[in-house]
């Protein structure tokens, strides 16, 4: 059974707050448009870099994460870092 859309924001903000220093700074917005959903992650300045990763391979792997949650979804699922 897929994710609903508040426990994939949940997930996002789970993953998020064990990489980060400051993790009561971690918010993630979501906003639905026509057949896609997207997730807008804001973290403190000084945790940008960590969220995003050396090349963007963080950012890439949490993207990966929330396209395997929500395979079963009928709408694409978009993951945007903030700063």
């Amino acid at each position: 059974m897929a994710p609903s859309r508040e426990e994939v924001q949940e997930l996002i903000e789970l993953v998020v707050r064990h990489l980060v220093d400051y993790p009561d700074e971690v918010q993630v917005s979501m906003f639905s448009q026509a057949r896609a959903v997207t997730y807008e992650l804001e973290v403190n300045d000084v945790d940008l870099g960590r969220v995003i990763g050396r090349e963007g391979r963080t950012a890439r792997a949490i993207r990966e994460v929330v396209n395997a949650a929500t395979l079963g979804w009928n709408e694409r699922v978009y993951v945007e870092i903030l700063d």
